[in-house]
């Protein structure tokens, strides 16, 4: 499936307006206005990965997290990767920096490294740290329990 460019907020009101089946949300829910705003324009319930790698249970290395925390989101670097089919948004470090000028250079198919060792081991050289551009709103590190509390409230009022 090809990457869309069209925002989360309109693809899910066009998706809930069109179709008989609960839709889930993905891409950018990091905080109970995100997943208020994703229920207001018919979502039935949000799918998160960022903001669960910026959790006290994730085995993601604390290098990675710092990363995560203190990179602006002007820095984050989006490469096309699988001939146009994959996007990478991360945190400006080699994979990611190779990519864009990969992608520049015509190559639409470059290497981003291990995921193993970039994100759970800390190695930001190693592979792409992949986020959301929305992870600037995340401000502590919390547990698993109150990240789902804080998302799921607005799906139970």
């Amino acid at each position: 499936m090809p990457c869309l460019s069209t925002g989360t907020t309109a693809i899910t009101a066009l998706l809930s307006e069109n179709v008989n089946i609960p839709v889930l949300v993905a891409c950018g829910i990091v905080n109970e206005r995100l997943a208020k705003a994703a229920r207001i324009v018919g979502a039935q319930g949000v799918f998160v990965g960022t903001r669960f790698i910026l959790s006290k249970e994730c085995r993601a290395a604390d290098a990675t997290k710092k990363d995560i925390m203190d990179t602006h989101p002007d820095d984050f670097i989006v490469f096309t990767q699988s001939n146009g089919y994959s996007k990478w948004r991360t945190t400006p470090h080699k994979y990611g920096k190779e990519g864009l000028e990969a992608n520049k250079n015509g190559d639409m198919n470059p290497p981003s490294g291990s995921f193993y060792y970039g994100m759970l081991k800390g190695d930001l050289d190693a592979g792409v740290n992949t986020v959301s551009n929305l992870s600037g709103l995340i401000k502590s590190i919390d547990s698993c329990e109150k990240i789902v509390r804080e998302l799921g409230a607005p799906f139970t009022e």
